[in-house]
Parts: C-alpha cells; sequence; structure tokens
C-alpha cells in the first residue's frame, strides 16, 4: 500500500512493471476504482488464451521474449511479455525420496469416523503372563456427543462370535468421572479376535457400537519384539509431578494433545536372554523427515505413587505388565515447542544384529 503521489522504487513503478510484464492493467493513484474495475470486467469477459511451444526446447535459464500482433487495425493487446525458461538442472527429476516405512500406517490410526464417536478407544499390547499376550484397552470422553456416555463395555470374541476366554469389562455409571478407564484381557497369541465395543447411556440407550478385528500378537517368546507404544498424559502440575516419579497412569486414548500437556511415551522392549537393547527415538513431521532426536530414558517404578486418577484395576494391571518386561523406557515429547500439527515419534530398538521400530503418531491441536 502506498499514499497518492510517486514512490520512486516502489509504489507505482512497481505496479506498473509487474502489469507491464504479464499483460496486466495497472491501477495507479485513484481513490476511484469504478473505472478501472470496469475496465478489467471488461477484459476478463472475452479473452484469448494462445498457447505457445519454442521451435526448439531451450531449457538455458533465460527470459524469451514473445510478442503477440493481430492484422485488425485499431485493436490493443494486452498479452505476456515473455517466460523464464526452465535451468537444465530444473528439468531434470529430482530423485524419489526414500518413504519412511510405516509413516501410512501410524498416520491411518489418526482417522476418526465421519460421525465421530462419544469416546476415544485406544487398543495395545504387552507380555503377559504364562507365555499370553496382554490387550489392553482404554478409553476416555471425545467431547462430541451431547449425551454423556456413562458405561462401555467391552468383549473379545473369537471367529464364532464366542467370548475368547475373558469376561465382559464395563465401566460403571460411577467410575465415568475419571479422566480414562481401562480394561486388560490375557490372550493366546495368534489368536484373531474382535474386540466388539459398546457405549451407553446411564438408562442404558447405545449410542454406539462397533468391532475391531486383530490377530493378537506373539511377545513371549521372542528374540527381539516391542509392546504398543503407550501415551502417559498429564494435565495438572500433580500429575505431572506423579508422571515424573514413575507412576503408570492408564494410558491416554486419545492422541490429541494439547502443548500444555505433559506427555510421555512409554514402550517395552522384550529380548531374549540378558541382552540390554539400545533404543534410541526420534521426531518426525507429517511427511516421515526426522525433525529432533528425542532422549530415551528408563521407565522407573514407583507402585506408591498416585495413577492421576484412572481406575485401581487398570493401573495394576498395567504395572503387571511392566513388570514382565525385559526393559521399559520412555521418552518425553516436547510438546510445548510444537507447532500445531501432526507429528509421528518413531523409536528403534536394537539388540546385535536385530533391529525393530515402532511410529505412533499424535496431534497437537489449539
Amino acid at each position: 500500500p502506498r499514499p497518492l503521489g510517486s514512490a520512486p522504487m516502489g509504489g507505482s513503478d512497481a505496479i506498473a512493471r509487474l502489469a507491464g510484464e504479464t499483460g496486466g492493467r495497472a491501477v495507479t493513484n485513484a481513490n476511484e476504482p469504478a473505472e478501472r474495475l470496469s475496465q478489467t470486467i471488461a477484459d476478463a469477459s472475452a479473452y484469448y488464451l494462445l498457447g505457445y511451444t519454442p521451435a526448439h526446447d531451450v531449457a538455458d535459464g533465460k527470459f524469451h521474449r514473445i510478442e503477440v500482433k493481430v492484422k485488425r487495425s485499431g485493436m490493443r493487446v494486452l498479452a505476456r511479455k515473455g517466460y523464464w525458461a526452465p535451468s537444465a538442472d530444473e528439468t531434470k527429476a529430482a530423485p524419489a525420496r526414500p518413504v519412511e516405512p510405516g509413516l501410512a500406517d501410524a498416520l491411518a490410526t489418526l482417522v476418526e469416523p465421519s460421525a465421530g464417536r462419544p469416546w476415544d478407544v485406544w487398543i495395545g499390547t504387552t507380555r503377559g503372563d504364562r507365555g499370553r499376550t496382554r490387550v489392553l484397552v482404554s478409553w476416555e470422553s471425545s467431547g462430541r456427543s451431547d449425551r454423556a456416555p456413562m458405561q462401555m463395555d467391552v468383549v473379545p470374541l473369537d471367529g464364532s462370535a464366542r467370548v475368547a476366554g475373558a469376561a465382559v469389562r464395563a465401566l460403571a455409571p460411577a467410575q465415568a468421572v475419571a479422566s480414562s478407564a481401562a480394561a486388560t484381557f490375557d490372550l493366546d497369541p495368534g489368536t484373531k479376535v474382535a474386540m466388539r465395543f459398546g457405549i451407553k447411556t446411564a438408562g442404558g440407550e447405545v449410542l454406539d457400537r462397533w468391532d475391531w478385528a486383530m490377530v493378537v500378537p506373539a511377545l513371549d517368546p521372542a528374540p527381539l519384539a516391542l509392546s504398543t507404544a503407550r501415551f502417559l498424559r498429564a494435565r495438572s502440575p500433580l500429575e505431572a509431578r506423579a508422571l515424573a516419579a514413575g507412576a503408570v497412569p492408564v494410558p491416554a486414548a486419545s492422541r490429541r494433545f494439547r502443548v500444555t500437556d505433559r506427555v510421555q511415551v512409554e514402550i517395552d522392549c522384550y529380548v531374549a536372554g540378558d541382552a540390554r537393547p539400545d533404543v534410541t527415538a526420534h521426531l518426525l513431521n507429517v511427511r516421515g523427515e526426522p525433525l529432533m532426536a528425542l532422549a530415551v530414558v528408563p521407565a522407573a517404578r514407583d507402585a506408591g505413587a498416585d495413577n492421576a486418577g484412572a481406575a485401581n484395576s487398570a493401573a495394576a494391571a498395567n504395572s503387571a505388565a511392566a513388570a514382565n518386561s525385559a526393559a521399559a523406557v520412555r521418552v518425553a515429547l516436547p510438546l510445548s515447542s510444537l507447532a500445531v500439527g501432526t507429528y509421528v515419534v518413531r523409536l528403534d530398538a536394537r539388540v546385535g544384529d536385530r533391529s525393530i521400530q515402532d511410529r505412533s503418531a499424535f496431534r497437537i491441536v489449539p
């Protein structure tokens, strides 16, 4: 923006140059644009689009002038004065950047049903007792429903729609005020199950119901394996202190966090024998490009720490799962220094010549 009058090295000079080189019309020194706007509308209502191909392929990176002429007299032509040819380097296709393996699968976990659900639900696995795999399910309110959900039914069904050796777990109405709740099931590795979920109101009205098919992974015995990464969230200074002291809250079901949250990612690494795995972590952007390395520390345990308001039974199940792990580590996410957007945490575990990775996506929301 410039005032009326001349403005050397800018203002009307810059506008006139821009219009002249692109075949436009410069409107300067006029506080009444109606007449010029009418001319612009007239120009845009009838025009010719001409395509031009050079007789020879020119890739010199220079400006090439073009002049458009018409045979009819009395005509005024407004057209581009020319074009910039690409350079030889610009005409070469850039080498394809290798796609981060597993990135699409990690981002797919953030996809939500179009209608939304009243509660966010997370499913993870850790090593259970006697060679079985422990399936953990946590849930919390998503804030997308006008009617308050008060009960969550979770039933693992086998291929014949039978309960797969575990009882139905439900969130009683008295527990609905908790920030999150969880259920655990010890299932045989390799079992194909469908986790059937049902969300109800206090009066028993079904708000949502769906199935989640999965194959129970084998984590024991395994030369090198990882549990599902668990996001542990603290929303208050009290919860943050408990988390730093080694408390094991119920894993956050939602992957939407605010910059004021304190979030740590915890994962169990299972190895054969007494070997100690080397675990590293990196923060990636949505394209899989590394942004920064993250510090990995052993997950300290404090059995007496508060569990951030979660159900006691769920916390005890999580603690038991951690006790069975060969090595549990935590990674603190620097949410306060991140912009609103989608990110991926990549965890790499290595023992000797064996390596395994886990990728978990999350969002920073306003």
